[in-house]
């Protein structure tokens, strides 16, 4: 059963959201037919709470299980 797990910094929340993300995600991995529409998960988090180096201002990081 895949699940994708879509984790990013708080300040790219209106942009995930807006661009429709965790959706389209969802729907590319249904329509590759590799697996059963009810096995596919979904899902994005966002942190308010984060450290990154210097130069960073944000991250986005997506795995699969």
């Amino acid at each position: 059963m895949p699940h994708i797990v879509i984790e990013y910094s708080e300040n790219l929340d209106g942009e995930i959201k807006g661009a429709g993300l965790t959706k389209l995600l969802h729907k590319t991995v249904v329509d590759s037919g590799l697996f059963s529409p009810d096995a596919v998960k979904a899902r994005s988090v966002f942190y308010s709470d984060y450290v990154l180096h210097a130069d960073a201002e944000s991250f986005i990081q997506s795995a699969d299980g």
